[in-house]
């Protein structure tokens, strides 16, 4: 979850649910966090698998490339 912070806005307002395991050992899930201006952005969906970060509406190419690979392993 520190990687997924990491690529946040504001990582200490990050609020995680619908945490699941990916079958290559990475983790998928919806991070709501806060954005610029101070208001939450509402529920994104992320992946974390092979050291690398996806996240809906901000990595999309990234983010449904290891999103199928979570899938699919």
């Amino acid at each position: 979850m520190d990687a997924v912070r990491s690529n946040l806005i504001d990582p200490d307002s990050a609020k995680f649910t619908g945490l699941s395991k990916c079958g290559d050992g990475g983790l998928r899930g919806d991070v709501n966090s806060k954005n610029a201006m101070g208001g939450y952005t509402g529920k994104k969906q992320f992946v974390y698998s092979q050291g690398r970060v996806g996240i809906e509406g901000q990595s999309d190419l990234e983010y449904l490339t290891l999103l199928r690979d979570c899938l699919v392993n």
